[in-house]
């Protein structure tokens, strides 16, 4: 998606809760420049009359719009109607919003009720608001999921406590949380002295675990880090990264000092082991569907050759990986867990990934299917021809009539904070 180059500096503010500022509640100001800045970009653009209605509720069939805008993919989907109504095949969306809905639900934005209806015409709750908004800045969802969006939303100064607290949102109400969410100046915090520190993997860490320390780019350069109890948590330098070492049960903090003298401090506990230990044994079908994946691997060297892009090599760690991780059949993003996976499967160096989730194609089409979704998404195409990508693994599954498609690439120049 477009919006990765946004998710570090989001990130680094989001993981490490010390460092946040209360929710900063917007005034009309906020709200106002917000509209205005959607509808220049084409993202909320009002009534016939032009009109925003900001204090009017949405439905969620209007929600899919402003996401498939907000993703760029207006053009694409107007190209593509048909191709994107049957993406979507829950009865209850109305004929003109079939094809926003099928784009969201194909790329992970948005999913149904359990029912197996999507609820079109319900309001937006501040819980499914803030669900998309973390979405769409792409936090892992290890630390969080449908139950805590809010307070998630909250603490990244994503949301306010009025717009968690109502029944549904306004446009209004999500105008400010998408401009937020898009880097305004409002989402900066408010202690420009302050220096960005995050956790990768959040502030509690089991004995044994290492977690890439996120740093903002305010930081500069020049910055040491340092911990407050290094036989508790121990901080290293790895392939130029600061890398947290959970050594031994505990509390400890990290901290960063810049040449200028700034600080910014990250808090961590440290727990012991369990003796359980993970174990990634899932009994799993790792060849299955080895034709559609096979068929998937060339046409996307196809579009790296096409783009002037070298071929990928089918790697067989990523291979396994997303062949266990296609069984979960997941309708978006969860990066901590696809780190995890690649790394128990052997592939120890950082991934790119993408999915795609469809239905109605047949054996044949599938990965025909699965990589014009790709190429039709400019985050995702751009994750195909990424030149620092060297190696390849494909899953599918296929169940009830969807088919879910998983690409792993593999960097062997970056590092998995995972590992």
């Amino acid at each position: 998606m477009a919006h990765k180059t946004l998710v570090c500096s989001l990130v680094a503010g989001a993981l490490c809760l010390s460092l946040l500022s209360p929710a900063i509640a917007p005034d009309a100001e906020e709200r106002n420049l917000a509209a205005s800045y959607l509808r220049e970009q084409g993202i909320m653009i009002g009534d016939s009359d032009g009109k925003m209605n900001l204090d009017e509720g949405l439905t969620r069939a209007q929600l899919a719009v402003v996401l498939a805008r907000l993703n760029g993919a207006s053009e694409q989907i107007q190209a593509q109607q048909s191709d994107f109504a049957l993406q979507c095949s829950f009865p209850d969306v109305p004929e003109w919003a079939r094809p926003y809905v099928g784009y969201c639900y194909a790329n992970g934005l948005m999913v149904g009720y359990d029912m197996g209806k999507f609820g079109a015409q319900d309001g937006v709750t501040p819980a499914a608001a803030c669900t998309v908004i973390l979405r769409y800045v792409d936090l892992p969802d290890t630390n969080w999921d449908y139950s805590t969006a809010c307070q998630t939303a909250l603490q990244m100064n994503l949301a306010t406590e009025e717009t968690v607290a109502k029944r549904e949102v306004s446009r209004g109400d999500l105008a400010v949380m998408l401009y937020r969410s898009m880097g305004s100046p409002a989402f900066s915090p408010p202690d420009a002295a302050a220096v960005s520190l995050g956790s990768y993997k959040g502030n509690t860490l089991i004995v044994g675990e290492r977690s890439l320390l996120i740093i903002g780019s305010d930081a500069g350069t020049g910055y040491s880090v340092s911990s407050s109890s290094p036989s508790i948590l121990a901080v290293e330098q790895v392939d130029g990264n600061w890398v947290a070492v959970a050594k031994a049960p505990g509390t400890a903090t990290a901290t960063i000092t810049t040449a200028d003298g700034r600080t910014g401090n990250c808090a961590f506990t440290v727990s012991a082991n369990s003796s359980a230990g993970s174990s990634t044994a899932q009994v799993v079908d790792l060849n299955a569907n080895m034709a559609i994946r096979e068929e998937i691997i060339a046409l996307v060297n196809q579009v790296r050759r096409e783009n002037g892009v070298s071929e990928l090599e089918v790697n067989q760690p990523l291979m396994n990986a997303a062949q266990e991780y296609a069984t979960k059949r997941y309708t978006w993003h969860r990066s901590r867990e696809e780190c995890e996976l690649t790394f128990s499967h052997g592939y120890p160096y950082g991934i790119g990934s993408n999915l795609t989730v469809f239905t109605g194609a047949s054996e044949e089409t599938a990965a025909k299917t699965a990589v014009e979704n790709w190429v039709n998404s400019p985050g995702h195409f751009q994750t195909m021809v990424d030149p620092a990508f060297d190696c390849i693994g494909i899953g599918v599954e296929r169940y009830e009539g969807a088919t879910y498609c998983y690409l792993f690439l593999g960097d062997p120049n970056s590092y998995n904070s995972y590992a």
